[in-house]
């Protein structure tokens, strides 16, 4: 469980089904995991590494941790298998879905979080990041 502070769960917390469907999606057992923070969802977010070395970003959540959060993860599993592949975001690996717990299995990437507040330096990548999709991604639904 995360600390006092954070309404998160982490890797551990999930039940053993949810963690056995997430694996296999990269088809081999998760060893390694290492809880994020932030975020919005009480679910879990956690950067994984599997028996052989791949790397994950996995986010899960069931009905009972936030009615609502399981459709979001749904919405975002679908929007993110839109993107193209030309942006700059973690591609979606796969999901994991029983009906009740939602997970979605993302490459992961290299980096941290801003600092809170940001400095001088965490402005800059964020912003080179998110101008270059300007003109790539179209409104429409």
């Amino acid at each position: 469980m995360q600390p006092e502070w954070s309404p998160r769960i982490s890797w551990p917390d999930l039940p053993n089904h949810v963690q056995t469907g997430v694996e296999q999606i990269p088809g081999e057992p998760v060893v390694q995991t290492a809880a994020q923070q932030g975020g919005f969802s009480p679910g879990t977010a956690d950067r994984v590494r599997t028996v052989s070395g791949r790397r994950a970003f996995v986010k899960a959540v069931g009905p009972h941790l936030n009615e609502h959060s399981p459709a979001l993860h749904r919405r975002e599993a679908a929007i993110t298998a839109a993107l193209p592949d030309t942006l700059p975001a973690p591609a979606l690996l796969g999901t994991f879905d029983d009906g009740d717990w939602v997970a979605l299995v993302l490459s992961d990437v290299d980096g941290r979080h801003p600092h809170v507040p940001w400095r001088a330096g965490d402005w800059r990548p964020s912003w080179t990041r998110s101008w270059c999709c300007h003109g790539r991604l179209s409104l429409r639904p």
